[in-house]
């Protein structure tokens, strides 16, 4: 069973990076495997999202149910789809206006037994590069604030 819990402190307030892990529907935009996207149910701080992820040839999708605790916490409820079950959240720990310790942690379990060898092998590569996608991503929508990885400074 694949699961992952990663923190790291980003060059951006919670704010900003809350908004960019919220924003659902952009996921295509800039995760490799989101092939598509699409909100609904929206109400105050939660809604229903659902995800076409794919790789190479396979494609299949997947319903959750997000829940906002603005700028500090989402969680992620797996409603159906592929897996056997799916727990995700992150958490957003303020240290000051221009960094914050992002917590990110996932687990789970595919149905399909070919779908979790795939998921298995590729599982810390796969992780690192949404990670990394997820930091690209505030690069682009906030550039003013660089992260220089190699010396720390920003």
């Amino acid at each position: 069973m694949p699961q992952h819990l990663e923190k790291k402190i980003l060059p951006y307030s919670a704010e900003q990076l809350f908004q960019i892990v919220a924003d659902v529907g952009s996921y295509p935009h800039f995760l490799p495997w989101a092939v598509n996207s699409s909100v609904f149910n929206q109400r105050e701080n939660q809604f229903d999202a659902k995800l076409i992820i794919g790789y190479k040839l396979i494609q299949t999708s997947y319903t959750s149910h997000v829940y906002l605790t603005p700028f500090k916490r989402i969680e992620i409820d797996y409603l159906n789809g592929p897996f056997e079950y799916l727990e995700n959240y992150w958490i957003f720990h303020s240290l000051d206006d221009h960094q914050t310790e992002i917590e990110f942690f996932i687990n789970f379990h595919f149905k399909n037994v070919f779908f979790q060898k795939i998921a298995e092998r590729l599982f810390v590569e796969s992780i690192r590069l949404m990670t990394l996608s997820f930091e690209k991503r505030a690069m682009q929508i906030y550039p003013k604030l660089t992260y220089q990885a190699d010396t720390g400074h920003h």
